[in-house]
């Protein structure tokens, strides 16, 4: 039979992702517009919830489909060109998950959908160790929910749902984090051929983990033993992130985000380091800086401080941030044909490891 080609129009909006596909063809089963809609009940999770949602379809008129299919992915991908060569690009892949359901199987329906509105419920539970959600100048990492139709005659379409994980990372599991974190260094101050000092800083962090939006409060003293005047004090919260591909490392230092600022565990592409650094200035011309490490998690440890008016030692511990929403099952599904398991997965065909959307060469 003959087959015209058709149109997709697609629209990402509060968080979800409606795709239209207008058909058209020379079977009769198959002739009118058949719009579907992916919507997922949070736009946010953390490590081990169920991620929950719909695929709805309206049905104009009967429409030939073998089945109507969900997957579920997380993945990280890095990608930089070569410092040897420039038409060299490292890449690399990771998959933390990747799972498909059957929501529908036309198997006992003739392969064809009545006309009619219908809900289709998925779940998918996250795996108890994952990283956050992650874009950075190299790498990302993306967790998202397909819908896909199986159409006869090739006529296969997509919709793309992303979600966001926020794992929770208690500082509590490692009591070495509520000690205080201290920045220490001795140096001698050179001026010419002549070398003066030392300059002796002793500083002390509260402790060797926060959670974002906390004030680090540093406290100390500097001894300065040359005939220079330390003029200035400079305070960074910096976070290093390093790729890895193949053996081949990139690396970026930049200022903490504040509140966006996250640890990656379970990643072997993506790491990120954080570290408190002072650093004092001697006569204008030298620099006497001190840093240490810290932790970034998302559940606090020891004494917190978000703000500093009133008493910043306060012992009052927040808990882990609030989900956005409780989890609720999904709705009955309404007037939908009986989902069966579906006899073949075409996702399986295409879906291979660590596949994902390609990163721009920077």
């Amino acid at each position: 039979m003959g087959e015209s080609k058709g149109e997709r129009v697609c629209q990402e909006v509060s968080g979800q992702l409606h795709l239209f596909h207008l058909l058209s063809t020379t079977s009769p089963s198959c002739l009118l517009p058949c719009p579907w809609c992916l919507s997922l009940r949070k736009s946010c999770y953390t490590n081990g919830e169920d991620v929950t949602g719909w695929v709805n379809v309206k049905v104009e008129t009967v429409t030939a489909c073998r089945a109507i299919l969900a997957r579920a992915r997380g993945f990280c991908e890095v990608r930089w060109e070569s410092s040897s060569d420039d038409d060299d690009v490292v890449t690399d892949t990771e998959t933390f998950f990747d799972h498909t359901i059957t929501v529908w199987s036309g198997a006992s329906y003739g392969e064809n959908l009545m006309p009619g509105e219908f809900r289709f419920p998925f779940c998918f539970k996250l795996p108890d160790k994952l990283p956050p959600t992650y874009e950075g100048k190299y790498g990302h990492i993306r967790y998202s929910v397909e819908a896909q139709n199986d159409f006869q005659w090739g006529a296969v379409e997509k919709a793309i749902a992303r979600f966001k994980v926020k794992p929770l990372q208690d500082l509590n599991e490692d009591p070495k984090l509520a000690e205080s974190l201290p920045l220490r260094k001795e140096e001698m101050v050179c001026c010419l051929c002549c070398e003066e000092g030392p300059v002796m800083v002793s500083l002390t962090a509260e402790k060797g983990g926060y959670v974002a939006g906390e004030y680090v409060l540093i406290t100390g003293e500097v001894t300065n033993r040359t005939s220079k005047v330390v003029e200035s004090a400079n305070i960074q919260l910096l976070q290093t992130i390093t790729f890895y591909a193949k053996g081949n490392t990139k690396e970026t230092e930049e200022l903490a985000k504040g509140e966006y600022a996250v640890s990656i565990d379970h990643c072997h592409n993506i790491s990120v380091e954080y570290k408190i650094r002072v650093a004092f200035s001697v006569g204008g011309y030298w620099d006497v800086d001190v840093e240490n490490t810290f932790r970034v998690g998302t559940i606090p440890v020891g004494k917190v401080a978000f703000a500093l008016d009133g008493d910043p030692s306060s012992n009052t511990q927040p808990s882990a941030p609030p989900l956005e929403d409780p989890i609720t099952p999904p709705l009955p599904i309404l007037e939908q044909p009986r989902a069966l398991p579906a006899p073949t997965d075409p996702l399986a065909k295409e879906g291979k490891e660590g596949d994902g959307c390609a990163l721009p060469v920077s």
